[in-house]
């Protein structure tokens, strides 16, 4: 499903799409709870949006006028990048919670003191993350860990151009999108896999939510 301006036409679409595809056009990484995937990532920088979960189906806020927001539905901060599925092959898009960032910002951190792991740069396209979702019904559940260093031949595959995929909804759309949803259909905060507080933008975030963002 190709995603253009008229974004309106992907929500109706929600019901009838693939578990495992966005509705934004892309394939997204699935880790059910006991499971892990091994990813190489192929962007260097994530991109950040801004997202309301109605039913499991993300949104992403327009901020401005946005009626989900004015009736109080929560909001998450979250990540996405370009992946390489290493078990199908496969290029699909990773979106993950502060929480998973902070994981991998702390794995790259530990590479820097691992003189006997050899690496062209700390770029995180130069080595593979094993991603493991633990089955726990409190906390953080994630665990990432370095995977490895295999050579990949990254120029073969096609990535999904990230920006022009994740468009914020318009305000008008969050109404049409709230007359279909009944208030308490967006899930706990203790479904976003982050820790049990309020999700509250960082200051940059909040003056340009579009913004890239180096793992680092």
């Amino acid at each position: 499903m190709v995603v253009d301006s008229a974004f309106l036409e992907a929500c109706k679409a929600w019901d009838v799409r693939a578990t495992s595809r966005s509705p934004f056009g892309f394939k997204k990484i699935s880790i059910s709870p006991g499971s892990s995937v091994t990813v190489r990532c192929l962007d260097s920088v994530f991109i950040t949006r801004l997202m309301h979960y109605i039913d499991k189906r993300g949104v992403i806020c327009p901020e401005e006028g946005c009626s989900l927001c004015s009736r109080g539905d929560r909001l998450a901060t979250r990540h996405f990048i370009n992946v390489l599925d290493k078990e199908a092959n496969e290029v699909k898009v990773l979106e993950f919670s502060p929480a998973v960032r902070v994981s991998i910002k702390e794995v790259v951190e530990w590479l820097s003191t691992q003189t006997e792991i050899k690496l062209p740069s700390l770029d995180i396209r130069n080595y593979d993350l094993k991603i493991t979702k633990m089955k726990v019904t409190e906390g953080n559940p994630w665990v990432v860990k370095y995977a490895g260093n295999d050579t990949v031949n990254t120029d073969v595959y096609t990535l999904y151009d990230l920006e022009k995929l994740l468009i914020p909804v318009t305000a008008a759309e969050t109404y049409t999108i709230q007359e279909a949803a009944p208030v308490g259909a967006s899930r706990p905060i203790s479904d976003f896999s982050e820790p049990p507080k309020p999700v509250i933008p960082s200051i940059k975030e909040v003056e340009n939510p579009l913004a890239k963002e180096s793992i680092l």
